[in-house]
């Protein structure tokens, strides 16, 4: 049932606490301050005597394993005891662990007794904001998470909604408003709700004049006047802050409290509780955190599980999903004294989460390292369990796989894959070159230029495919597009001249050599012949032309003259470095290590390589040095080294540099929070094309953070990202139009954006999709779709989608 909770439980009773004044006992002051061992001793013989607060957090640390050994089932005991006394936080909990994990009818009323328990105690924390109870049982009355038929009672959740709504909570009132827009359809008249313009109406004007002040709107407001005062340098006064942020359930204001409490040696009790409080509402950087903590710690086993609810945790930062799904995957396969090494999860993981070069690098090298797959390297027949995992990859990920099929792979036999196997390839291809996937329209184009495993040659038909590519952002594209399209030069070269070159280049003259490679790329006094060019550019190359072995590598990372081969092009690059040439030449090559292009991935040798060039104030090596110093790949990590190349790296124009400095200003992460100046960078990096800088934008725009609330500028962004496919930007605009925000209320445009993110491999896109179909929001009801797009769901990664399968489980 957790995903019901818009106000977690958790903050609910840390609220409780501190507004509890002279009643907080013994125990629970040691609960909140984080001494939880000896929180367990004192709350045993206070609940013993029937004090429901400390039967509740002896429940609570039961359930979380904190102080004991982690024992459900004697949280649940706690827990029912101090709710048979009316405590509103234990009825919630017992709701949720009955109600979620209840198979008996028995269980199933006791959960619905309770969740109504509590929500008839008008549960409220500060400012009357609406309890979490009451949204849970009206969710549970709607059939909005749990779907049963016996507990859809639309008329009941009406009432109740009036009655709360009546007493001034607007939330409750703004609920009303949509339920009576849409109505509630069912074949029994008794679980059906007819759609009512008037009521809508009533209650939408009743919503808008309510007060809207409340936790939810004070949370980001203290955090941020605690981010100003950390920047000020009064620190003390930032935790204060930062603290009240924190019991209002602002989980942004918790993690970055739990940072500052941690790093100072006399306050890391009451820092890993805010973390684990963090945690626990699904925060993906402070699982990140923990399990980083953990590992550190020497705990792999409870870091594992930490790292892999990062991967899938509340939180817009797609960097920090990426760096758990990393530090998982590592984890699980080198495996640690309590946690035996399993490959095939590690696998896993990054087949539903990777998406960073480094990640997709790692899951092609276990891919390739695996025994059960050395078919893979000395024989021409694909592993079916190679081919069925790669069936469920994204395009960026496949691609990684395709070079290792169809080109030498470093240190193992060059393999031919099968006919039927490559059929396969090509038809993934296809269909991501349909879905507009920038990876997929550049590797048709290749094999459209060069006619390949069936696909009839022709230049033109790539030139287009290359077009389409370079709109959708791919620059391999761009850079081989530049080649077939170059303008006619201006000076012609005679047939005499061409000839002469010839005999000249035959004898060994590197200058002839280059001139005759320039004028069969052009046709300028021959006829045109890609391989004649790369013939003799990799001819002078070989014979030491540092310019010829650049152009080399761009031919082969173009396919120019051959299909693309990243392992040709790193070899010349290599050899160029060695040769001599401008730092941006040693950025490219270190991004090769680092990302496994074409060689075997080695951080250590890119970071040296980022470091020679940033010192010569290169920007992109600037950017990638601060990210590895950041994230301490290849390299000890050193956050306030990696925060400072990466600001010099974003003065100078480095979109990444830009994107990566907007996060960490949004977040509070390695600087005090800012949302001006995360706003300043994105704004930089949206006007170099970034759709990514642009979609966290809107979303700013759009929760008035950092920028003044403008709902139609947040719409008008975010349809200029989707307009590029960008996924999360549609995402947002059916979030914006599912739930009304800014513009009229529409399920169905909120369904269609749904779906085009699902159809580009979004697990959030085809887990609303399956949602709405399994509701009736915004399409007919179906459950046959809903399964559909639910299991499409759960394979991306979605634990949500897997919880909502098992409910739906005969």
């Amino acid at each position: 049932m957790s995903s019901w909770r818009a106000v977690p439980v958790t903050i609910l009773y840390i609220l409780m606490l501190s507004t509890a004044g002279a009643q907080v006992t013994s125990g629970a002051a040691l609960y909140r301050d984080g001494q939880l061992d000896a929180a367990f001793r004192a709350l045993q013989p206070e609940a013993a005597r029937g004090d429901a607060q400390a039967q509740f957090l002896l429940g609570e640390l039961h359930y979380n394993g904190f102080a004991t050994p982690r024992n459900r089932p004697e949280a649940l005991r706690w827990y029912r005891l101090a709710a048979a006394q009316g405590y509103a936080p234990a009825q919630l909990l017992v709701a949720e662990m009955l109600l979620d994990e209840g198979r008996s009818p028995a269980e199933w009323r006791e959960g619905e007794a309770a969740l109504r328990g509590a929500a008839e105690q008008e549960l409220r924390v500060p400012e009357g904001a609406p309890a979490d109870a009451r949204r849970s049982l009206t969710a549970l009355l709607l059939g909005e998470f749990l779907p049963e038929a016996r507990m859809r009672h639309p008329a009941q959740a009406a009432a109740l909604l009036a009655r709360w709504a009546d007493g001034g909570d607007a939330i409750s009132a703004q609920k009303l408003a949509d339920l009576y827009e849409t109505g509630v359809d069912d074949p029994d008249p008794a679980r059906r709700l007819p759609a009512d313009r008037e009521r809508f109406l009533f209650w939408t004007n009743r919503a808008a004049t309510m007060p809207q002040d409340g936790p939810s709107t004070r949370g980001p407001r203290l955090t941020a006047e605690a981010a100003r005062l950390e920047q000020a340098g009064d620190l003390n006064e930032a935790i204060k802050v930062y603290w009240e942020a924190a019991d209002l359930g602002h989980v942004p204001a918790m993690v970055r409290l739990a940072e500052v409490l941690l790093a100072t040696p006399d306050r890391k009790g009451p820092g890993r509780f805010w973390l684990e409080r963090a945690a626990e509402l699904d925060a993906a950087k402070a699982n990140l955190l923990l399990g980083q903590l953990l590992l550190g710690e020497g705990d792999a086993v409870r870091a594992a599980h930490h790292f892999e609810v990062a991967t899938r945790g509340q939180d817009r930062s797609e960097d920090t999903r990426q760096a758990a799904a990393l530090a998982l995957a590592r984890l699980l396969a080198a495996g640690a004294p309590d946690l035996p090494a399993d490959v095939p999860r590690a696998v896993e993981v990054l087949r539903f989460s990777a998406r960073t070069p480094e990640a997709l690098n790692v899951l092609a090298d276990l891919l390739l390292a695996q025994p059960t797959w050395t078919a893979l390297t000395v024989n021409d027949a694909m592993n079916a369990r190679l081919k069925a995992a790669l069936g469920g990859l994204r395009s960026a990920q496949r691609t990684v796989i395709w070079d290792h099929f169809t080109r030498r792979y470093p240190e193992s036999p060059r393999w031919q894959p099968a006919a039927a196997d490559l059929q396969t390839m090509v038809d993934w291809v296809r269909r991501d070159a349909q879905l507009g996937d920038d990876r997929g329209l550049y590797l048709l184009a290749q094999l459209t230029l060069h006619g390949l495993h069936g696909i009839p040659a022709s230049e033109a038909a790539a030139r287009d495919l290359l077009s389409r590519a370079v709109a959708a952002g791919s620059s391999d594209a761009s850079r081989t597009l530049d080649y077939l399209t170059a303008p006619p030069p201006t000076t012609r070269v005679t047939a005499q001249q061409a000839q002469a070159a010839l005999k000249l280049a035959q004898d060994g003259r590197r200058d002839a050599q280059v001139f005759l490679a320039s004028i069969y790329l052009s046709g300028n006094g021959v006829p045109r012949d890609l391989r004649q060019a790369l013939r003799w550019t990799v001819t002078a190359a070989e014979r030491g032309d540092v310019e010829a072995m650049l152009s080399a590598v761009g031919l082969y990372r173009a396919g120019i003259g051959t299909p693309h081969d990243s392992t040709a092009a790193s070899a010349w690059q290599v050899q160029a470095v060695r040769a001599g040439v401008p730092p941006v030449e040693r950025t490219v090559l270190g991004a090769w290590y680092a990302d496994g292009i074409g060689l075997k991935p080695d951080p250590a040798r890119a970071v040296a390589l980022y470091r020679d060039a940033a010192e010569f104030n290169e920007p992109v090596a600037q950017g990638l040095l601060g990210s590895a110093l950041l994230f301490g790949i290849g390299v000890a990590m050193d956050t306030q080294e990696g925060v400072r190349w990466i600001r010099l790296a974003a003065e100078q124009g480095m979109l990444g540099a830009q994107e990566i400095l907007g996060d960490l200003y949004a977040e509070g992460q390695h600087v005090p929070k800012n949302a001006e100046l995360a706003v300043t960078w994105r704004r930089r990096a949206a006007d170099q094309g970034s759709m990514r800088a642009l979609t966290e934008l809107a979303w700013m725009a759009l929760d008035g953070e950092g920028l003044p609330r403008d709902p139609a500028q947040a719409r008008q962004w975010a349809e200029t990202a989707a307009s590029r496919g960008y996924r999360d930007a549609l995402l947002l605009l059916a979030h914006m139009h599912g739930g009304g925000i800014g513009i009229p209320r529409d399920p169905g445009r909120a369904v269609e954006y749904s779906r085009q993110a699902a159809e580009r491999g979004s697990a959030d896109g085809a887990y609303n999709l399956g949602m709405a179909y399994l509701t009736g929001t915004g399409v007919a009801r179906d459950l046959a779709q809903a399964r559909v797009w639910l299991e499409r769901a759960q394979a991306l990664g979605s634990a949500e989608a897997a919880a909502q399968l098992r409910r739906l489980a005969p």
